[in-house]
């Protein structure tokens, strides 16, 4: 059996002693390292002969000065790909490793095929964290996939049923067409996003079913596609596409009918979108910026806080007063974004955004903060530099409105930039 090992460079290295490997020295990939451990086998333990034709296969090996591994490993077929030299759990962990390592769409070939679908069968409370990862990668809940499973599938097909749900949203993400869909267009409403996905609801009526197929894909793995034949014709596949992502959309958004579509064909769906507005977009951009200056206040390692008069909490207030009090006689941007616009600031974040924030600017340029102000920002720790803090551009100056002054000259600098923001914006042009 092989065993995983450190060389003195600290990569990667398998001993891979026995009959059917005339090399028994094998470099690894660190990803292919990852594999290994996630099984949890630790270094200089054996682990299962399975796990090795897994990285062979996946090309996270190869032998020093000759072609990758034997040519004699690829031709071994006689696996036990259902493996009992490691629990469930610790199957469930490798696959979840080729997640993220390879992406879910690595499941439906080749030996990580036969890999998942040596787990095909199990109990749901052990699948479970492989069916919440492939669930959400697809835009579902693990709650919705074990709603479906339960009513039509008696429990028996979790894994199967989430499969099936991801190659339903890589159909409508690579291959779908919406020609011809355009008689709903008024009523169908975008209720949510992740950033990765759209929940739309859709009007009852509708039976589209977006040239997604009645049979499953070439590509995958024979075997597999077996397992996935009657789930996938019972309801996922065209024959009842509305059925899972309707489930989804009920419990998301309480709503009966929807679709849930990948965040990169919102501009190819039918569908009417809010107008691209720069006053949305000046009170979304204003509003982050509120709320990275409450992070400061609120932070321990900075020396200010809220109501101590501080600089920060001057320019807080500045801020703050442009949102909720308004400025140069105009209503404030909250209230003119309830009255002079037919959209929500939330419905604008799910369509031009990730459901939390807007992403996708038109009329605001957001940048990051100037250096010495992210001197003070990460320097200090009051953000993790791994935080992707953006704030608003002056639209004359060009200048980044900041974050966290601490002298009277910043702060007179920073209520002079945000003044050259307009006290009333355009309310929208056509999307």
């Amino acid at each position: 059996m092989p065993t995983l090992k450190r060389r003195k460079d600290d990569g990667y290295f398998i001993h891979a002693a026995g009959d059917n490997n005339p090399v028994n020295t094998f470099q690894v990939t660190d990803r292919g390292a990852e594999i290994v451990k996630s099984s949890g086998r630790a270094l200089d333990e054996f682990f299962p002969d399975q796990l090795f034709y897994l990285l062979h296969d996946l090309d996270h090996l190869s032998t020093k000065g000759a072609e990758p591994t034997d040519p004699t490993i690829g031709d071994i077929t006689n696996i036990d790909w259902a493996t009992d030299e490691l629990s469930i759990e610790s199957r469930v962990q490798v696959a979840l490793q080729l997640i993220e390592t390879h992406g879910v769409n690595q499941l439906f070939d080749g030996d990580a095929a036969k890999w998942v679908l040596g787990l095909t069968g199990n109990a749901p409370v052990l699948l479970e964290p492989l069916v919440e990862a492939i669930a959400t990668a697809a835009g579902y809940s693990y709650e919705t996939i074990h709603e479906y499973n339960e009513m039509f599938h008696d429990g028996e097909r979790l894994l199967a049923v989430a499969l099936c749900a991801y190659l339903q949203y890589q159909w409508l993400r690579d291959t779908a067409t919406f020609n011809g869909e355009s008689q709903h267009r008024q009523h169908r409403v975008v209720h949510g996003s992740t950033g990765t996905h759209i929940y739309i609801e859709v009007p009852s009526a509708e039976q589209t079913t977006y040239t997604i197929p009645t049979d499953l894909p070439e590509s995958i793995d024979d075997d597999l596609r077996d397992e996935l034949r009657d789930v996938w014709g019972l309801g996922v596949g065209s024959a009842g596409f509305a059925a899972l992502s309707s489930f989804e959309l009920t419990n998301r958004h309480d709503v009966e009918n929807g679709v849930i579509l990948p965040a990169e064909r919102l501009a190819d769906f039918p569908i009417d979108l809010p107008p691209r507005s720069e006053l949305t977009e000046q009170y979304e951009a204003l509003r982050l910026l509120q709320n990275h200056i409450e992070h400061v206040l609120s932070s321990p390692n900075s020396d200010v806080e809220y109501g101590d008069g501080s600089i920060c909490d001057q320019w807080y207030q500045h801020v703050h007063d442009r949102l909720t009090n308004g400025s140069d006689g105009e209503q404030p941007l909250g209230a003119q974004q309830g009255s002079r616009v037919a959209h929500t600031a939330q419905t604008y974040r799910d369509c031009y955004g990730d459901g939390e924030q807007v992403t996708d600017f038109k009329f605001i340029t957001q940048t990051q903060p100037d250096e010495s102000e992210q001197l003070r920002l990460f320097g200090f720790g009051i953000f993790d530099h791994s935080e992707q803090v953006q704030v608003p551009v002056a639209p004359e100056t060009e200048a980044p409105l900041p974050i966290y002054p601490q002298s009277e000259h910043e702060l007179t600098h920073a209520v002079a930039l945000l003044d050259e923001f307009p006290a009333k914006p355009s309310a929208g042009t056509p999307a």
